[in-house]
């Protein structure tokens, strides 16, 4: 059996992915340590465990640990590179855990097989609104699960107005794209400085809360249109042609790619490196002529912190939206 469900956030995917697995309060959870803290809701907001795995430079896992609590692992694509599936395939029949693809990332993603991500495992969650600039929008992929498993019905799809901010972003993208006016560029630094002023975060607090999920809802009509309606070939010509001329333009520095090759079937979330902070403003100088937007990610969880890898903290990409 192999359904689809549509939510307006990845973390709603990842709740509706516990509760076809039946995760519980108690229930550990294996995740990696390099990742967005916002997943930690996800985990708390049930009661489950986190337990957590390291990736090396790269993204590859070092060591899964075991834990008879663990009933679900989650491995990452990350920044769209398919994740090598072997080692978790072999852990989850090791020990009969349930396997969830994280493709936040990896809208229009293959890999080497030709096998679209996020459909690979029993599993996946991707957020093609990271892909696109879309309001909201994320998908459940249940492949090949047992009939019995329990799947909450597809949630109403909610035909609202496009906010005001969103749709400033959507005309100041399109006149930075067609005309070269850095309207989008302005705002998105004036609204980042200010948040990380106010609070600590360039990214919005309550999208990165640990203990937490924002209200589920279903995506919107609008979102599901554009996402119907992209013209999917020409967007990840767009995406692997810019992945060349960053790494051409970055080849002179001192930074350090996370993947140094880029597959045939790849079509990359953005160009993701290891750098020094201090060499940052070298990278965006190099990279002027190219009108993308350099930041830090992830945001990692708090608990993991003072144990992660010492390159953790230097991942940096070239964010392709």
């Amino acid at each position: 059996m192999s359904e689809v469900r549509y939510f307006s956030l990845a973390r709603h995917g990842l709740l509706g992915a516990f509760s076809a697995i039946g995760i519980k309060a108690g229930d550990g959870v294996l995740i990696p340590g390099f990742i967005c803290r916002d997943v930690l809701g996800c985990i708390h907001s049930i009661g489950a465990i986190p337990f957590f795995y390291q990736v090396d430079q790269a993204m590859k896992p070092v060591f899964l640990p075991q834990d008879q609590s663990i009933k679900a692992v989650l491995l990452v694509n990350y920044f769209g590179f398919p994740q090598e599936l072997s080692p978790f395939t072999q852990y989850g029949l090791d020990h009969g855990v349930a396997l969830i693809e994280d493709n936040a990332h990896g809208w229009l993603s293959r890999d080497a097989n030709n096998v679209a991500l996020g459909s690979r495992v029993a599993f996946g969650i991707t957020s093609f609104r990271k892909t696109i600039r879309v309001p909201d929008g994320a998908i459940l992929h249940i492949n090949n699960v047992d009939s019995n498993t329990e799947i909450e019905p597809q949630l109403e799809f909610l035909n609202e107005p496009l906010s005001f901010a969103f749709r400033f972003r959507t005309i100041s993208a399109h006149l930075e794209r067609s005309y070269g006016i850095p309207l989008l560029k302005f705002n998105r630094r004036v609204t980042r400085i200010l948040r990380r002023v106010l609070t600590g975060s360039e990214l919005p607090q309550v999208l990165l809360s640990e203990t937490s999920v924002p209200e589920t809802k279903g995506p919107s009509t609008k979102s599901m249109q554009q996402f119907q309606s992209t013209d999917q070939s020409q967007e990840i010509l767009r995406r692997r042609t810019l992945y060349v001329d960053v790494q051409s333009a970055l080849s002179k520095t001192a930074v350090t790619p996370i993947f140094s090759e880029l597959p045939d079937y790849v079509c990359p979330y953005g160009f993701a490196f290891v750098s020094e902070p201090s060499q940052i403003e070298n990278v965006k100088k190099q990279l002027r002529a190219l009108d993308v937007e350099v930041i830090s990610w992830p945001d990692l969880p708090s608990t993991t912190t003072t144990s992660t890898s010492s390159f953790y903290p230097n991942v940096w990409f070239v964010n392709f939206l």
